[in-house]
């Protein structure tokens, strides 16, 4: 008996001790299994919510639906007087437009835009000037011109690639040359070329590059702009986009019967809603340099402009 019961311990420790052993191991196991999972989700590249595939980025504003862009453009201009002396003037614009989708046909969209808030200062060392449409009296005619183009709209097509194949005439200034700025409706729609100028016209995945070249302004400057964009990355439904370019003077009709030789570069970053295609963050940055004149004497400047974009999409109420 006492053998027996010697055996049986003997047998449950070895028992156990075999036993431990397996479950150890199988704790083992299953814990190296694990961290490999872990491991494996942590470094894969595999993101579910990234998309490595082309995507067609284009103009796709939903028919019936009305979107509203915010465009705030600030520039510091210096102005070379002679050797010692200089003077910068800064401008600064913030524009809010409403777009609302009239019409759609294949390969394009009708758009009616409408300006619903202008925001301008600009000043150097010696005066400045502000100018809020919310906030405007109504009584200086110095403003008189940006004050009318509040609520207007106008409406144009706009293809999938961003261009613009037609639009309504330009609104026309009533009081020339007693505005307090150098802007107008055809200013202000140049400006707005930033967020439809963007689309590479076919599918894209990420690494590939496309090239745009428009016609907008720097302040009161006409320019011609040749863009290279990047789609870096596509991540819930938003693209991201890098663009480099080069800026020339546009040899179309300066501001004021003024002329200008300007040249420079611009750098920036967009995030674009793939099913939407709209510029729902933007930031620009530009430098220029050259000669202008618009005293009738040429002196060197050099330009520095930031833009940034907003987009939203407005509800069917008219509410954000």
């Amino acid at each position: 008996m006492l053998l027996l019961l010697k055996s049986i311990e003997t047998g449950t420790i070895s028992y156990c001790r075999h036993f431990n052993d397996m479950l150890y191991k199988r704790i083992l196991v299953c814990t190296l299994l694990v961290i490999t999972v872990l491991a494996n989700s942590c470094d894969s590249p595999a993101d579910k919510s990234e998309v490595s595939g082309p995507v067609d980025l284009k103009f796709n504003f939903y028919a019936d639906s009305t979107y509203r862009y915010s465009i705030k453009n600030n520039i510091a201009l210096t102005q070379q007087i002679d050797k010692e002396n200089s003077i910068v003037i800064n401008q600064n614009m913030t524009l809010t437009s409403a777009y609302k989708v009239v019409a759609v046909k294949p390969g394009q969209k009708t758009v009616s835009v409408t300006y619903e808030r202008i925001m301008m200062s600009s000043g150097n060392q010696l005066y400045s000037l502000d100018y809020d449409s919310e906030n405007d009296n109504g009584t200086d005619i110095m403003y008189e011109d940006l004050r009318n183009l509040i609520d207007e709209n106008f409406k144009m097509t706009v293809s999938d690639k961003g261009d613009i194949i037609s639009s309504e005439p330009i609104m026309k200034s009533s009081i020339d040359g007693v505005g307090a700025y150098n802007f107008s409706d055809s200013s202000i729609r140049k400006i707005m070329v930033h967020s439809l100028q963007v689309y590479p016209g076919t599918s894209v995945q990420p690494g590939q590059i496309w090239e745009k070249t428009f016609s907008t302004s720097v302040g009161f400057a006409n320019v011609r702009i040749k863009n290279k964009y990047q789609l870096v990355s596509v991540k819930n439904g938003i693209a991201h986009v890098e663009l480099q370019g080069r800026i020339t003077s546009d040899n179309a009709e300066q501001a004021q019967n003024s002329s200008m030789a300007l040249n420079g570069t611009q750098s920036g970053s967009l995030d674009i809603a793939v099913n939407s295609g709209l510029v729902q963050n933007g930031k620009i940055a530009q430098q220029l340099s050259g000669n202008m004149d618009i005293t009738g004497e040429t002196t060197p400047v050099t330009i520095e402009s930031n833009i940034y974009i907003m987009g939203t999409i407005k509800n069917t109420n008219g509410s954000l």
